[in-house]
């Protein structure tokens, strides 16, 4: 009888724990699916661990009307490629922002970052090259 009850608490509590789980899973999904900033920012209160939710977030700063909020943008984006920091494409949002900021060496550190988080990713060593050729570099691209 006490191994009864005892296995029902368990599979009670695991059951438990799954749809926790798919909950905050299905938040992130629900807050891509309508990336307005408020449902961005639900998304990553429920689950900070997504770096696709800060990524866009830092993405929506870039296209306010208001106008762009580079600075704030740029803390979104180093979480998104700190969180994820095998994806090229992270690193390449952050690039973006630091060219609209005017700081180039920022920038190639991040696409320096991108191309050493996915050395054989053609389109990581495209983009570092086709900014430094901008730089005039051509020798090093």
């Amino acid at each position: 009888m006490l191994r009864i009850v005892v296995g029902r608490i368990v599979l009670v509590a695991a059951a438990s724990a799954y749809l926790a789980a798919l909950g905050i899973s299905f938040s992130g999904v629900r807050a891509m699916r309508n990336p307005s900033l408020a449902n961005l920012e639900r998304g990553m209160k429920w689950n900070p661990s997504n770096p696709e939710l800060w990524s866009a977030y830092g993405q929506q700063l870039l296209y306010q009307p208001q106008g762009a909020q580079l600075e704030k943008a740029t803390t979104y984006l180093m979480r998104a490629a700190a969180l994820n920091p095998l994806e090229p494409s992270g690193w390449e949002n952050l690039a973006n922002v630091y060219q609209q900021m005017g700081d180039g060496r920022q920038a190639e550190s991040a696409l320096r970052a991108g191309l050493r988080a996915a050395p054989h990713s053609p389109d990581a060593a495209w983009r570092l090259a086709n900014f430094l050729v901008m730089l005039g570099r051509t020798d090093e691209a």
